[in-house]
């Protein structure tokens, strides 16, 4: 048996330092925070099961896996956003424009997904001397077998 559980999150927000004079005290400059927000949930449970014997022509292996993965990423942006460092290709309403605006109607985005996954391998290693060559169920072709519900 197996678990694994990923929860990451990461934010951006920028200063204006260049808005307030040189001495001004760092407490004092003006800064958003949280502007964007990305949000990364992964969790994954699952049974593996692995087995290797040794026969005659070398070392045999198989093996199962079954899993349910959940996952769910999102990214958020609080407000409009402009952007003074920006791709030469972004869209702008005015080309001379140097700063691109970023609207939550444009960045907001979330993805959700479910499923179960099942995987399965048989494999001979055949072992002579001091060579050894790897097989899956045909001659030098590996097989493995997924189907994702």
């Amino acid at each position: 048996m197996f678990y694994r559980d990923t929860e990451k999150k990461s934010a951006e927000g920028e200063a204006l330092p260049n808005s307030v004079p040189m001495d001004m005290p760092e407490a004092l400059v003006p800064v958003r925070e949280d502007i964007l927000t990305l949000q990364e949930n992964e969790q994954e449970i699952g049974w593996r099961s692995d087995v290797s014997l040794s026969n005659r022509f070398g070392l045999f292996s198989a093996g199962l896996r079954v899993s349910s993965l959940d996952l769910e990423f999102s990214t958020t942006l609080a407000d409009d956003w402009l952007r003074y460092e920006y791709d030469g290709r972004d869209s702008t309403p005015d080309e001379t424009t140097r700063y691109v605006t970023l609207t939550p109607e444009n960045i907001n985005s979330a993805y959700a997904d479910k499923e179960t996954q099942y995987a399965a391998y048989v494999e001979q290693v055949l072992e002579r001397d001091e060579w050894s060559v790897r097989m899956g169920v045909l001659p030098l072709i590996g097989i493995r077998f997924e189907r994702v519900w």
